[in-house]
C-alpha cells in the first residue's frame, strides 16, 4: 500500500527545488493552522527575472509536491508575468491531479 498517490509521491521523494537559493533577494513565508505546516520560498531574482526558486517546509508530501510544482512554474518567469497570474492553482491541479479534500490547504498555502 502506498501512502501517497503516484504523482505526489514522485515529487515528495525527489524534490528538485527543496532548500535555499544560493543568493536570496526575495523571501516569502506562509503557514496554516489546519495542520501546523509552514512554507518558506527563497527567490533569486536577476534583471526582473526569477532565476532560482527554492522552498523549505515541515509539511507533508502534498505540501512538498505543491511547492515543488510552484517553484518549477515560476522559475524563469519575468516578474511582470506573475502579476495577476490567476491560474497557478489550476496549473498545480493539472500537474498533480490527486489532491484529497482534506489536503486542499496544502495547495492553497503554496500559492
Amino acid at each position: 500500500m502506498k501512502f501517497y498517490p503516484a504523482k505526489i509521491s514522485k515529487y515528495f521523494t525527489d524534490p528538485k527545488n527543496a532548500g535555499k537559493t544560493k543568493f536570496a533577494n526575495a523571501v516569502g513565508t506562509n503557514a496554516t493552522f489546519v495542520c501546523g505546516c509552514a512554507l518558506r520560498f527563497t527567490l533569486g531574482i536577476e534583471n526582473r527575472k526569477i532565476v532560482e526558486a527554492k522552498f523549505q517546509t515541515n509539511g507533508c508530501g502534498f505540501m512538498i509536491a505543491a511547492a515543488e510544482i510552484l517553484a518549477e512554474i515560476i522559475t524563469g518567469k519575468e516578474l511582470g508575468e506573475l502579476h495577476g497570474l490567476d491560474d497557478l492553482e489550476i496549473q498545480i491541479i493539472e500537474k498533480l491531479e490527486e489532491f484529497p479534500e482534506n489536503r486542499q490547504h496544502c495547495r492553497a498555502l503554496a500559492i
